[in-house]
């Protein structure tokens, strides 16, 4: 017996779309990116009451579509900026124990 493929929802081609893979982010452009995908997340969001099984995949497949493209950001400029994880860590407190 030969399985069929799923048909991929509507909203994981504009999900593709906005997430635009295979394209580097200039570490200038990341912040209109960000803004321009809170769309596409307000989109799903629109389904959570109606269709949340539907909306919990998209979701997924969004985020996943996220974690990947934040290895796509060009962010050659900070390398002389200290760690994130060094900034801002209140005093005598050790990364790891913030509550």
């Amino acid at each position: 017996m030969t399985r069929r493929a799923r048909p991929a929802d509507p909203l994981e081609g504009e999900i593709d779309a906005a997430l635009d893979p295979g394209h580097f982010l200039s570490d200038r452009a990341w912040l209109s990116f960000v803004s321009d995908n809170e769309e596409m997340e307000h989109e799903i969001a629109k389904l959570i009451g109606a269709e949340p099984a539907r909306a919990v995949a998209l979701y997924e497949t969004f985020l996943a579509g996220c974690h990947e493209k934040a290895d796509e950001i060009d962010d050659d400029d900070t390398a002389d900026e200290p760690p994130r994880s060094t900034m801002a860590r209140p005093e005598g407190r050790v990364a790891g124990t913030w509550v």
